[in-house]
């Protein structure tokens, strides 16, 4: 069933596409495409087991052959109807609406048609040869194949249904029948009888509305006309024929006036049909970076799925800071790997992404080696010489609001791959790449929030016991040490008393700093209530974590925090150690409780000092 569904909607696409050809050919005046797209049309059409469209097509490409003398797809044509009557009659068996009328009905329309184009293409030939005879002055056998013409067009066997469906080639072999009996008469010098024939002729064209065979029996009445001194109407036809000319380079002029318009309007047409499918493109791949969140998975996402719509050999994306005027991060991707390139202030005019971020538009370049300058300051760029850089490039800013937020850039090896319209596809995508990065930021940003202290920027609470419990765990399946640090500043509620809570924040901040300078890699630090800190020491003993705990009281002592009023503070702080107990199946937070106990002890023996606890 699907698969009928789809054949169905190409077929009728193809219906759509061959009828739109059809009109252009039409207008265009090109007959043989209308009668190829007639059969095409058909085809379709008969697929779809339309069989009375499909017929109606056929006859109109034998029409068209039968006017304009085309005689090589008569057979096609003729074949093809009779498939097409044929296949209405099984259709009809199939269904068992089957009947010998209706039979008889195709077979009979099928049969009239064929006498009918016979006829016609016989009175074609006829004519044809009576105007070959009359040019090469052999007026012998002239009559005869005249006579045979009207006959053909005359005979009772042709319906009268089939005659009003050809009646502009009937009218047009009767003019072409008495202009050709005319002309040979001229040539006879019967000038009476001449007029007569051309007098029909011309009505015969009137009636068919044609400025060209106008021209030709005016030329010729006004001929008789002069030739019997009959000035006036001779004049009168000479007039006759230049409105005719005029008229027939009117229409002229006017198709191709037509023509020129609609091939500007197929044109434009087929752009935006373009643009809409490449903005389409782009919104698929929108979609599919805004469900990323990670960044490296947006530039990756971004990499492969811009490739479709670009010629890129490299991907380029800057994250910008306004405030300070700095590009933070900036990452290259070329045949699928990545690069980053570490921050640098902007200002110098080395890059070219500083230029579209300063001017906050898009920059198209097709040749790096003539152009690369008018964007940069040749002064400040370091180019290396013999190494081959990119030829075209396509830069675009990132905003979010008013907000400048970095650039994206599209590159290639090749000089002119980008045009213009590219530069709107980059822009459409660069608007909606700059949601997914704030979309990403702010995920990471509220994910760090959620797991971070807000004030000193070490692990919270919650981030303490999660990351505690799995770092504790795997060292006691290994069989490591495990160690705790406890902390509290001593007497901070006097400090803020005596210099504000600001000074508080910021000697909270110091302290974190100097715990984050003593942290290695695989530790852990976090705040774990108002002034007290936590620092979690993997693969650490006893004595390993008194001597961190003992470097950090020491700097603690020496350190001093200047206020905001120039103030000076010094502080110190009371610490408490604990190592867990391998051999022993104990709880994470068990091992808290004892460092806390070990932190009492140090402030009940004086404060500023290191306590332990050994399991």
């Amino acid at each position: 069933m699907i698969k009928k569904g789809v054949a169905a909607l190409i077929r009728k696409d193809q219906a759509e596409r061959y009828i739109e050809k059809y009109e252009k050919s039409k207008a265009a005046g090109d007959i043989r495409a209308q009668i190829a797209y007639c059969s095409k049309l058909a085809c379709v059409f008969s697929h779809f087991s339309m069989y009375e469209y499909a017929a109606d097509w056929v006859k109109r490409g034998l029409k068209e052959c039968a006017i304009n003398e085309i005689n090589d797809f008569i057979p096609q044509l003729r074949l093809q109807l009779l498939e097409i009557f044929s296949s209405i009659c099984n259709a009809s068996n199939n269904n068992n609406l089957f009947c010998t009328t209706e039979f008889e009905k195709r077979i009979q329309e099928l049969q009239e048609f064929e006498v009918v184009f016979s006829a016609l293409e016989s009175a074609r030939i006829h004519l044809l040869t009576a105007e070959k005879h009359i040019r090469e002055n052999n007026y012998k056998d002239v009559s005869l194949h005249l006579t045979k013409v009207e006959y053909e067009l005359n005979s009772d066997h042709i319906s009268s249904e089939a005659k009003g469906t050809d009646r502009t080639y009937t009218l047009g072999c009767h003019s072409r029948i008495n202009y050709a009996i005319a002309k040979m008469l001229i040539t006879e010098e019967e000038y009476d009888e001449a007029l007569m024939h051309l007098e029909n002729a011309q009505a015969y064209a009137r009636e068919m509305r044609s400025d060209q065979y106008q021209i030709e029996i005016n030329k010729e009445l006004s001929f008789i006309y002069e030739t019997k001194q009959d000035y006036k109407n001779a004049l009168k036809h000479l007039e006759s024929m230049s409105y005719h000319k005029k008229n027939l380079i009117k229409y002229q002029s006017l198709m191709a006036l037509v023509q020129k318009r609609y091939s500007k309007i197929r044109k434009k047409t087929r752009t935006y049909e373009k643009q809409y499918a490449d903005i389409d493109k782009i919104y698929t791949i929108c979609q599919k970076i805004n469900s990323k969140l990670e960044y490296d998975e947006i530039v990756e996402m971004l990499y492969a799925e811009a490739g479709k719509i670009f010629n890129l050999d490299i991907l380029l994306l800057a994250e910008y800071d306004q405030e300070t005027s700095r590009i933070n991060r900036a990452v290259y991707m070329e045949d699928g790997h990545k690069k980053y390139v570490h921050g640098f202030a902007t200002g110098e005019g080395t890059t070219i992404g500083e230029y579209a971020l300063t001017r906050k538009k898009s920059i198209l370049i097709n040749d790096r080696d003539l152009e690369y300058n008018k964007y940069t300051n040749p002064e400040k760029t370091n180019l290396i010489a013999g190494r081959p850089y990119p030829q075209s490039l396509l830069y675009s800013p990132l905003f979010v609001g008013e907000s400048l937020t970095g650039y994206i850039s599209i590159q290639s090896y090749r000089k002119n791959e980008y045009k213009k319209e590219d530069i709107y596809k980059l822009e459409t995508l660069a608007a909606y790449l700059s949601v997914a990065l704030e979309n990403s930021a702010l995920y990471h940003k509220i994910e760090y929030s959620s797991s971070h202290d807000f004030l000193t920027g070490l692990s919270s609470r919650k981030e303490l016991f999660v990351k505690g419990r799995k770092k504790y765990y795997e060292c006691m399946r290994t069989g490591g040490n495990f160690s705790i640090i406890m902390t509290d500043i001593d007497h901070l509620k006097k400090i803020n008393d005596i210099y504000g809570h600001k000074a508080g924040d910021q000697l909270l901040i110091e302290v974190s700093d100097i715990i984050k300078i003593n942290s290695r890699t695989g530790d852990i630090s976090a705040r774990y209530g108002g002034e007290e800190f936590i620092l979690l020491l993997p693969d650490t003993d006893l004595e390993g974590a008194i001597k961190v705990a003992e470097r950090i009281r020491e700097q603690f002592e020496k350190g001093l925090v200047l206020t905001d009023c120039g103030q000076k503070i010094s502080f110190t702080a009371s610490f408490g150690v604990y190592q867990y107990d391998a051999s022993e199946i104990q709880e994470f937070e068990y091992g808290l409780r004892v460092a806390d106990e070990a932190l009492y002890e140090a402030k009940r023996s004086g404060r500023n000092r290191t306590s332990q606890v050994r399991s």
